[in-house]
């Protein structure tokens, strides 16, 4: 959108001191009254593909871009009514190609031909303007990676440090001979201390690994080859519980994506698994088209239409206490999905519970 500029007046250079500096002047020159662009120099005529003279005179506003004209009518002064002093704004302007270019537009009031005109100076800043936004934005991202890995090690440091001071304390007790009767108990609370550090520290080099790429290489990848394979490894979680697995996977569900679309699979598996209640069935369906579908059913809380967007954010997880990680695994999902050209959202499962649902493009046949 446009916008005011402050600083000194720019000084259009008059076409009596040097006419032939003013036509091959590398900036747009031109004379506007009532209006309308009677004169322009070579740059204004190549750039609006017009020839500009009284004969053929142009109105100044089929130049400006249509979003910009009603900022454009009120600051530039149009006819000899219009109010004194320089306007130095920018606006977007229309090439007579149709291309939007930025421009810095400057302005003056003069005498042409005996009549009281508008002589204007428009230099072409949309190659600056790019590199200013681009430095904006660049200094965003890395404002805001700055700020997201500083929380990003607080919160890691603090959920390592509990299993990890959990774990020391069990050895602690190995070393003093102060172990309790009974040694199973002990060596499973050892055992899920030490997997809860790891689940951590599995999340954390997966995000760091991809929260700063823009894209990845794609490759043909059997989605329900993917879901069988990945779900051999989960299995003696979802046992334990005893909960119920079932598969509908198509036979052909070929998508475009990549090796570490395994990651998606198996946190939303395990995701699954985790808030389940024992006993529960969890469904996993696989779906060919022109976008190919996993959903996973579960049966556990569920999640409120609020928490929706939240719970693919950054550490953020329905639950503390026994549930492992630092909530980055959903957040893991949607980037990885992003990178891949993909989608994931949740919906309410008819039978209680939640409906993840990734999406991705069908590989080409």
């Amino acid at each position: 959108m446009p916008s005011a500029r402050d600083g000194s007046p720019h000084v259009p250079l008059p076409a009596e001191v040097c006419p032939e500096l003013v036509e091959e002047a590398p900036v747009g020159i031109f004379i506007v009254r009532e209006g309308r662009v009677v004169s322009g120099n070579r740059w204004m005529r190549e750039f609006s593909g017009q020839a500009m003279s009284e004969e053929r005179p142009l109105e100044l506003l089929a130049l400006i871009h249509p979003e910009d004209r009603a900022h454009v009518s009120r600051h530039l002064p149009l006819s000899p009514t219009g109010p004194d002093g320089r306007p130095d704004f920018t606006a977007r302007f229309l090439r007579g190609d149709g291309a939007v270019r930025e421009g810095e537009l400057f302005t003056r009031r003069l005498h042409f031909r005996g009549r009281d005109a508008v002589q204007g100076t428009l230099v072409d800043i949309t190659s600056r303007a790019e590199a200013e936004r681009s430095l904006q934005e660049s200094a965003a991202r890395l404002e805001e990676s700055n700020r997201y890995r500083q929380l990003f090690g607080d919160i890691l440091s603090h959920d390592l440090m509990n299993p990890v001071w959990v774990a020391e304390n069990y050895l602690r007790l190995v070393v003093d001979g102060g172990v309790p009767e009974g040694k199973l108990p002990f060596y499973e609370g050892m055992r899920g201390s030490l997997a809860k550090a790891r689940s951590i520290l599995a999340d954390a080099r997966t995000y760091l690994r991809i929260q700063d790429r823009v894209a990845f290489s794609r490759e043909p990848v059997d989605l329900g080859f993917l879901v069988e394979e990945t779900a051999r490894g989960l299995r003696p979680l979802w046992e334990e519980k005893g909960q119920r697995v079932s598969f509908a996977l198509a036979a052909d569900a070929v998508c475009n994506a990549g090796p570490l679309l395994k990651e998606v699979v198996w946190h939303l598996l395990s995701n699954a698994i985790k808030y389940g209640p024992p006993d529960s069935p969890i469904e996993v369906v696989v779906s060919d088209g022109p976008r190919v579908r996993l959903e996973v059913r579960d049966r556990g809380p569920g999640v409120l239409e609020v928490d929706r967007e939240n719970i693919f954010q950054r550490f953020e997880r329905m639950e503390k206490g026994s549930i492992l990680g630092v909530g980055l695994g959903l957040a893991i999902v949607r980037r990885l999905l992003g990178l891949y050209e993909g989608l994931v959202w949740v919906e309410d499962n008819p039978g209680g519970g939640s409906v993840f649902i990734a999406e991705l493009p069908a590989a080409d046949r």
